[in-house]
């Protein structure tokens, strides 16, 4: 799924051409003028992330902020005509990303947006991961190869154990129980070393589908 950004600035001609900039690299974007039409929506499409102004008519960039941040973590970024270091202490006290000062250096903004959307990703991917394993005890994992990272899948508080497979390795499968491991595609090898606090050891099957 492509992530999908949300920019919201009431800036009309520089917020389309930041959502032109933004749609090259192959992102899905959406501009808003304003924050309440955005908000009235009630949630966020994920994976993605949110460029907001710091300064708005109706409500600031800082107070938009709060209130995604009370349903959702969405990554966000903060852009202003005036970043200080005041502002950017604020902005990510309430949760911001980052903050960006206008006019925006192309290059280095469309690399930290591309980040954030890949870190959402595979976030929510962790997320359900565990979510999956808790719900059922097991679950399969399968994969295009050149997803080459899954990490973190970590529920729970004891240790982790790493498990690669190698190129042609495209799915593994993972037995209960789920609250000892970390999952890591790699591209040479194939290892384990799991770990267990009074619990039996999970067990770890990598099947060649090709």
């Amino acid at each position: 799924m492509a992530a999908r950004v949300y920019v919201i600035d009431d800036d009309d001609r520089f917020r389309d051409s930041l959502c032109a900039l933004i749609g090259s690299v192959g992102l899905q974007v959406t501009g808003w003028n304003n924050p309440e039409s955005v908000l009235e929506n009630g949630s966020f499409d994920r994976p993605g992330c949110v460029v907001l102004d710091y300064r708005l008519p109706a409500l600031s960039g800082l107070e938009v902020l709060r209130i995604i941040r009370k349903t959702s973590s969405i990554p966000a970024i903060l852009i202003s005509a005036y970043a200080d270091v005041q502002t950017a202490v604020a902005a990510m006290e309430m949760g911001a990303s980052t903050v960006y000062e206008k006019p925006l250096d192309d290059n280095a903004f469309l690399n930290t947006l591309e980040r954030y959307c890949f870190e959402d990703a595979r976030r929510l991917q962790k997320s359900r991961l565990c979510s999956a394993g808790r719900s059922s005890g097991s679950v399969e994992i399968s994969l295009p190869v050149d997803l080459a990272v899954l990490e973190g899948a970590k529920c729970g508080s004891t240790r982790t154990g790493w498990q690669s497979v190698g190129p042609r390795k495209k799915s593994c499968a993972i037995s209960p129980p789920w609250a000892c491991q970390t999952i890591a595609f790699g591209s040479s090898g194939s290892s384990a070393a799991p770990c267990s606090r009074g619990r039996k050891t999970p067990t770890f099957c990598a099947r060649n589908t090709n």
